[in-house]
């Protein structure tokens, strides 16, 4: 149920469950996602580098240090984990509930191409994890250019990554975006 009935204390809305969901098949097209991702997320990133706390420097480092292990031992769903926790803290940073919400949402949308993660050639897969370290890099320096481009530059390659592996559609406005940075699709 979504309320608790606490004897002597009242009704409580229960939390909602933390990670990333995939939508269902029948929610918008993954690119719609990708294009509003690119759209929002490097902004949000920008605000989080402006507002990010140590404690939250501490939950992104050792989230990486969690994806890192993760990667090591091929393990995909720790995998998904790892990057839901990643974007959690970054979506806490912003001190904001309603962009936290946002980006739950975009990320589970456009995080659906880790379940392919060791599909990908290991150039790719590098490419993936480069970007997160560089988007914790400008966020611990609190550069907010440097973490909307490293955003900016992960949703691109997302989209690349999306296009190749789950043949999707990638929106002309992203496709201008990436041969304008010379990311491959």
């Amino acid at each position: 149920g979504v309320v608790d009935i606490r004897r002597g204390s009242g009704c409580y809305l229960r939390a909602a469950p933390c990670g990333l969901q995939a939508g269902s098949p029948d929610d918008l097209p993954v690119h719609h996602a990708l294009e509003a991702g690119f759209v929002l997320l490097p902004s949000i990133a920008a605000l989080c580098a402006r507002r990010i706390s140590p404690d939250g420097l501490l939950c992104l480092e050792e989230t990486m240090i969690g994806l890192s292990r993760a990667i090591y031992s091929k393990n995909t769903q720790t995998i998904r984990l790892e990057i839901s926790q990643f974007v959690e803290c970054l979506a806490a940073e912003t001190g904001n509930p309603v962009l936290e919400r946002l980006v739950r949402r975009l990320a589970a949308d456009i995080h659906v191409v880790f379940d392919l993660f060791f599909s990908m050639a290991d150039h790719e897969r590098e490419d993936v994890f480069a970007d997160l370290v560089k988007l914790l890099q400008a966020l611990k320096k609190h550069d907010q250019a440097a973490a909307r481009s490293r955003m900016e530059d992960r949703i691109l390659r997302l989209a690349a990554l999306f296009a190749k592996y789950l043949d999707t559609q990638c929106p002309a406005y992203l496709l201008r975006e990436m041969e304008e940075r010379e990311i491959p699709l």
